[in-house]
């Protein structure tokens, strides 16, 4: 299982996102839903070459139709991304070494008429 794989099995286990987690866009669903993006991520080097272990930035971004819904969306994935260090992620997935992440930042859609919450992180895997 690779490192988006593993993280859509994460997040869906929070409640209100099961089978509602896409990369990057989604597909005309229904609030809520999160969307997530990451890269390839950069390979870590030692004097010897280019090591398996990796840095990779991402974004999550959380849709609900109510502020409220929102916050909660916002507390259990902050929590959730805290609670990947140190462990292997998903069915299977990369072990965590280190994860960070900045201030989640809110805001309301207006064209959806959503709340919508960005949460940008760093992993190391």
């Amino acid at each position: 299982m690779n490192f988006e794989e593993a993280l859509t099995y994460e997040l869906e286990t929070i409640p209100g996102l099961s089978g509602k987690v896409y990369p990057i866009s989604t597909p005309g669903k229904g609030a809520p839903y999160a969307q997530y993006q990451s890269s390839f991520g950069r390979q870590d080097k030692a004097l010897a070459g280019h090591l398996e272990s990796k840095s990779i930035e991402g974004e999550i971004n959380l849709f609900a139709k109510s502020y409220g819904e929102l916050k909660d969306l916002e507390n259990d994935a902050v929590a959730l991304l805290v609670g990947l260090e140190q462990r292997m992620i998903g069915d299977d997935g990369p072990f965590v070494y280190e994860i960070t992440y900045e201030q989640p930042v809110e805001m309301f859609e207006s064209a959806p008429k959503l709340h919508r919450c960005v949460i940008s992180f760093n992993i190391h895997i």
